[in-house]
């Protein structure tokens, strides 16, 4: 395996010929030993992994890209590893997020006053889209997502004048 020596503050002269787990220590090499056996299992498919660590300001998001390489004549060459932090970008996706559901949670407040004898519903068909949608064996986002839109699904009470609802 070949890493940027920066990474470790050694020379790269003194990485040849390491195990993993010297350079690593023995949880991170057990993660890239992980990956490696998967990417060879897999033949040639990249194989992607994400390991999250910590909470808060000691939060940690690391995505690992194996794919095993092959000579002529199907021989491994070896695996390739890219690791990168992704930590950033998923402390960044996750603010987003949190804004967007307090943007909801203030729009549907505005609904609710609008119209209070419908106040609680959207929290109702919100639960019960989410519940289909898993119900449905649909993916984590898909089930987000309807419970999302089921928060808003008395948003045109805010476009339509108060004495006509």
């Amino acid at each position: 395996m070949l890493f940027r020596s920066d990474r470790f503050g050694l020379p790269s002269a003194d990485l040849v010929g390491k195990a993993l787990g010297s350079v690593f220590g023995p949880e991170e090499a057990r993660r890239y030993n992980e990956a490696i056996a998967a990417a060879t299992a897999a033949n040639g498919a990249v194989i992607a992994r994400t390991d999250r660590s910590g909470e808060g300001a000691n939060l940690h998001v690391s995505q690992t890209r194996t794919v095993a390489l092959s000579r002529d004549g199907g021989r491994r060459a070896g695996v390739l590893v890219l690791d990168s932090d992704i930590t950033e970008v998923v402390r960044t996706r996750e603010q987003h997020e949190a804004m967007l559901q307090r943007l909801v949670a203030t729009l549907v407040k505005i609904v609710d006053q609008r119209d209070p004898s419908a106040v609680g519903q959207s929290e109702r068909v919100a639960t019960i889209s989410a519940e289909i949608a898993r119900e449905m064996k649909l993916d984590t986002l898909s089930v987000d997502t309807a419970a999302l839109a089921g928060r808003l699904v008395n948003f045109w009470k805010v476009l339509v004048p108060s004495d006509e609802i």
